[in-house]
């Protein structure tokens, strides 16, 4: 695990991939939601959700506060730690070459449901940094099988929760298939050999005492939660009905994955990487045995491997599952698919090593790769033309909403609120028919009074407070133009004790 020149130029390689793929977000994603706010007030506001150690972080790379709009440099800085990340990841499985390094760790950074956080220009260093420590904690578990690599592995996962907690579940699905990993002989061999069980045993006591530790830690940080965090952090009652929540919440996470990926041709990568894996898992429990008793025995090996590959997959999203509402934020929070699919790609490298007909089952590694390129630059392209459509609307939006202040002196509008949301645009629209997570990653600012509308129209010069008018305040029928309303194919605007109410249509 020495840098040396093999491992210098496996990092080189993952870089350059990763600024590959990072290229669209660059180039077309230039403020993601929060970016909108903190660009404007400079508050960074982390250790009120639970994240201390982000504002700490940011406030080092930031010079300090006011937060201000520094992107993309974030961005670039996320990309060179998930570069070292992904070497450190491909050394744990001996691998050494450097195209290989980088295709098969590509989904550490760049797996679809990663490019939400990479978007974000003020928290993305962070967020790859949490991610990062999950990765590199799972490594030194299984490089130092002693009590100080456990103590040292759960104290760079609490150092990950302190940063951006969904990052840490990609810890277990990591850690979990290095152990898988070393029992068929893929994974780079220890001096110290532990039992399957013990290996087991110091993955989840790893994990516990990290998780343990954040909630101690909080309860000394946070005299007070924001509703905020409130809400994204309750747990599940410890009832008789939590293990059936538990599943149900695994399987949730999946369904997700299977709508979003099931259509045709884009299922093909997805279909491909765990049918290379068989193959990799049937070469890796031994040479093909003669008779049929050893054969049935084989067979069964390989199931049994299969069957564990499947049960890390559920468990994968570690303590995401017991949260109410896990799926509250998707995509974002499922950032444990990266080391996931790269441990499946990572071990399809090794395996096939000792092939001479290796570029069959790594062709899936290399399509699942390609797949990822071209869903981060459909995503950039979305992106780019929903903000452009947008624009024009909300700048008609302002005209209007300025005529009326010109019509009402006495009244000056002091409050907006919202009702409905801005369409997609038709570059986004035909996109998402194609990949229907862009429709989840491409973000519409104006959106049933969400805050974030307010925030687009403060950007653009007019500064409106929120309403807090109950929703049912909009009036009925159809918009007839006077003095306290404004009429068009887009919206209809009707002023009330001070706040415009805008109908988006």
């Amino acid at each position: 695990m020495q840098p040396g020149p093999g491992a210098i130029r496996q990092f080189k390689a993952c870089l350059v991939a990763g600024l590959l793929l990072v290229l669209p977000i660059l180039l077309f994603v230039h403020r993601y939601i929060d970016d909108y706010g903190r660009s404007m007030d400079g508050e960074f506001r982390w250790t009120e959700v639970g994240r201390p150690l982000a504002d700490g972080l940011f406030a080092l790379v930031n010079l300090g506060a006011p937060a201000v709009a520094v992107a993309p440099l974030h961005q670039l800085l996320a990309v060179v730690v998930l570069a070292l990340t992904a070497a450190v990841a491909a050394r744990a499985y001996g691998l050494r070459s450097p195209l290989w390094s980088a295709l098969a760790t590509l989904p550490l950074l760049g797996q679809p449901y990663a490019l939400e956080n990479l978007s974000y220009g003020f928290d993305s260093f962070f967020m790859a940094i949490a991610l990062g420590l999950a990765v590199v904690a799972a490594v030194v578990l299984h490089r130092v099988v002693t009590r100080q690599g456990l103590l040292v592995s759960a104290a760079l996962l609490l150092a990950s929760l302190c940063l951006y907690q969904p990052a840490t579940s990609g810890f277990l699905p990591f850690a979990l298939m290095l152990v898988v990993g070393e029992c068929l002989g893929l994974a780079t061999p220890v001096l110290a050999r532990p039992s399957l069980r013990q290996r087991l045993v110091r993955v989840w006591v790893t994990y516990g005492l990290a998780l343990a530790s954040y909630l101690m830690l909080m309860r000394l940080v946070l005299q007070e939660r924001t509703s905020y965090a409130t809400e994204q952090g309750r747990a599940l009652p410890l009832d008789a009905a939590l293990p059936a929540q538990l599943l149900r919440h695994a399987m949730e996470f999946w369904r997700v994955l299977f709508d979003d990926w099931s259509r045709w041709p884009i299922c093909v990568p997805w279909l491909l990487l765990p049918l290379a894996y068989a193959v990799v898992v049937w070469i890796a429990v031994g040479r093909p045995p003669m008779g049929r008793r050893g054969r049935l025995e084989r067979l069964g090996c390989t199931a049994l491997v299969l069957a564990a590959v499947a049960l890390i997959a559920l468990v994968s999203p570690g303590a995401l599952l017991g949260l109410e509402d896990p799926l509250a934020r998707v995509p974002r929070l499922l950032l444990f698919i990266g080391p996931l699919l790269s441990a499946l790609a990572l071990q399809i490298v090794a395996g096939t090593d000792q092939l001479g007909w290796r570029l069959i089952p790594r062709a899936a590694v290399a399509a699942l790769a390609w797949l990822l390129v071209v869903v981060a630059y459909a995503y950039g392209h979305a992106t780019a033309a929903q903000a452009i459509y947008e624009q024009g609307k909300v700048s008609r939006l302002i005209d209007g909403i300025s005529r009326l202040q010109v019509q009402l002196p006495e009244d000056r509008l002091t409050a907006v609120r919202f009702e409905g949301g801005m369409p997609q645009s038709p570059t986004l629209h035909n996109s998402q028919t194609k990949f229907p997570l862009l429709d989840r990653l491409v973000p519409r600012l104006i959106n049933d009074d969400w805050i974030w509308g307010r925030k687009q129209l403060q950007f653009h010069g007019l500064a409106l407070e929120r309403s807090k008018l109950e929703s049912g305040a909009f009036p009925d029928g159809p918009c007839f133009p006077s003095e306290i309303t404004a009429c068009s194919a887009e919206y209809s605007l009707h002023v009330q004790d001070g706040t415009v109410l805008v109908r988006m249509l």
